[in-house]
């Protein structure tokens, strides 16, 4: 007995409750692209007096979110595994595989597309969805479909310009952004808090309604830096502004205001650039972004989500490894500009001042065209190094391997003067390296000591599994004194 034709309206129907459930599944997120998939569903299908427009998704005020998230707020506890997500990109395929040879298309208007084409658009959808969930907040985990391209290229052969595209900005708390009537993201990118691209906005945006309220921008920012000079450490900075008109606005007609931010590590613990959507929870509240803050998103469940789409080119685009540092001077070396006297005293008279002043630009280029002299003059000083670290005109090639090059001839005269190296503004991973090998010579009373600086130093490490934190677990683990030090100051 063959099976009676599929209405189309009741299909469409089940479809979007379908798609409306995962979406509030998966954190009250639907993605621009889905969005757009489900309104040319319903224009495909028409007359649309036959679906429900409440699963359509018309507009809502904002009290009404308010209560909708209130009431749901048990289905965002519940826990979202694997398996679920698993079975959520599947969800489309048993409707339109299922049924795509039964369905009719009678009271259909075809002249956007068939319907199967826009159920096609709909799974694709759906699978970016989770996608993005899963690369975002289940790593180590891909979704079936998903295909990462085994190719692996260096960084320094790169030659296209760095952008991201700003997508949307779901979980919004409707009361608190409801004083502003447009919001707009402002991101740049930064190394050792030191700004290495061009600060850049989207344009302004209004709140949109579908299933959910949403910020909907679908813009690329572009960055104007190439991917060759992009340093290991580097991190993106994301800050989002309400505008409001008062009377008090500036020129370009809004009173812009921060209201929440983010920072997103732009290479993994492997060294390769970060790729594909995301989901990255922003921080918000009474505080202001700083670059050299922590690189981890917002996991809180109030957190507003911002969705993200890195460039991908179909190749892994990967950091290369430091090479290896050797014992004498490259013979690109300049020679000092002045007498070694006059220049000793000039480095001398650096070297002692506070370690909170500032140098200028002719001590800056003094000290970087000398560098390869430092050795002799200013090694036994605990401000030599850091000197000529700070001096660092940019963290690229072939600078950045000269630095390297300094550092594996400096001689460590005593381990303190690692902490010098532990600067938020020295993120280089070969630093922080240099500065924990020094460290590590340390008697296990004088680190007792240290231990508080040291556990400060983690939050400026951009990987959870760095060189700090394992020199302070290999030390605990040999030292009961220093594992309860280790713990009281990790709990304060």
């Amino acid at each position: 007995m063959q099976p009676s034709p599929v209405p189309i309206p009741a299909l469409v129907q089940t479809v979007i409750s379908c798609v409306r459930l995962l979406c509030e599944r998966l954190l009250y997120v639907e993605p621009p692209s889905l969005s757009d998939a489900i309104n040319h569903l319903r224009q495909t299908c028409k007359p649309t007096s036959c679906l429900d427009d409440n699963i359509g998704g018309v507009a809502i005020d904002g009290q009404q979110r308010e209560d909708e998230y209130s009431d749901k707020e048990e289905k965002i506890r519940s826990p979202v595994n694997r398996t679920s997500v698993t079975r959520a990109g599947d969800v489309l395929d048993d409707y339109i595989i299922g049924n795509e040879d039964d369905i009719t298309d009678e009271g259909v208007d075809n002249s956007g597309g068939g319907i199967v084409e826009a159920l096609e658009l709909v799974r694709e959808g759906v699978h970016h969805l989770v996608t993005m969930y899963c690369l975002s907040l289940l790593p180590g985990y891909l979704p079936e479909w998903w295909a990462e391209p085994k190719k692996v290229v260096p960084l320094s052969k790169q030659t296209r310009v760095f952008r991201v595209k700003a997508c949307a900005l779901h979980k919004l708390p409707i009361i608190d952004f409801r004083r502003y009537s447009h919001f707009q993201l402002e991101a740049c990118i930064y190394h050792g808090g030191l700004p290495v691209s061009k600060r850049t906005s989207s344009p302004p945006a209004k709140i949109s309604h579908s299933f959910f309220s949403s910020i909907v921008w679908k813009k690329w920012l572009n960055f104007g830096v190439p991917l060759s000079h992009l340093p290991r450490e580097c991190r993106l900075c994301l800050t989002l502004h309400g505008l409001e008109t008062t009377s008090s606005t500036n020129d370009r007609g809004w009173n812009r205001t921060p209201i929440a931010w983010v920072i997103q590590k732009l290479f993994d613990s492997r060294g390769v650039l970060i790729f594909g959507p995301r989901l990255l929870g922003m921080w918000g509240g009474d505080e202001v972004m700083d670059p050299l803050d922590s690189p981890y998103p917002n996991t809180s469940r109030d957190a507003v989500l911002l969705e993200l789409l890195f460039e991908d080119s179909g190749e892994r685009v990967k950091y290369e490894e430091a090479p290896p540092i050797t014992s004498h001077a490259p013979s690109s070396a300049k020679k000092p500009g002045a007498t070694p006297s006059l220049l000793y005293r000039g480095l001398k008279k650096m070297a002692d001042r506070d370690r909170f002043s500032s140098l200028s630009m002719e001590d800056e280029k003094l000290i970087w065209s000398n560098r390869f002299l430092l050795r002799d003059h200013l090694s036994s000083s605990p401000r030599g190094l850091p000197l000529l670290l700070l001096s660092t005109p940019h963290w690229r090639p072939p600078h950045r391997d000269d630095v390297w090059a300094v550092l594996g001839v400096w001689p460590c005269h005593d381990p303190v003067h690692g902490l010098e190296l532990l600067d938020p503004q020295l993120a280089d991973g070969i630093v922080r390296k240099t500065a924990v090998s020094w460290l590590s010579g340390l008697h296990d009373d004088d680190l007792c000591d240290f231990l508080p600086q040291l556990v400060q130093s983690l939050r400026h490490d951009n990987y959870e599994r760095g060189a700090m934190a394992e020199l302070l677990l290999r030390r605990a683990v040999l030292s009961p004194r220093v594992a309860h030090s280790l713990y009281c100051y990790v709990c304060i």
